[in-house]
């Protein structure tokens, strides 16, 4: 890799993984007990549940915060 631009942000190992949380919609809202989106709460990282079936995906709580992240705030920006 010779061409940037390049981003880097500081990371440590740890176990952290949780095997439920929030239920939210493709666009990253949280949905109460009724399925209905709770206005103005997104979720994203470990707090976002169901989204690996019956198994949890060991090492993949980055990815969730890094996709979930990005989805709820273009979610946050196009109701603004």
């Amino acid at each position: 890799m010779e061409t940037g631009p390049f981003y880097i942000y500081p990371a440590t190992a740890r176990l952290i993984g949780t095997y439920c949380g929030v239920k939210i919609t493709p666009r990253a809202e949280v949905l109460n007990v009724f399925g209905e989106t709770i206005p103005h709460l997104y979720a994203c990282g470990e707090m976002t549940g169901g989204i690996h079936g019956a198994a949890y995906m060991t090492g993949s709580s980055i990815e969730k915060t890094m996709a979930f992240g990005r989805i709820a705030i273009k979610s946050m920006s196009e109701k603004a």
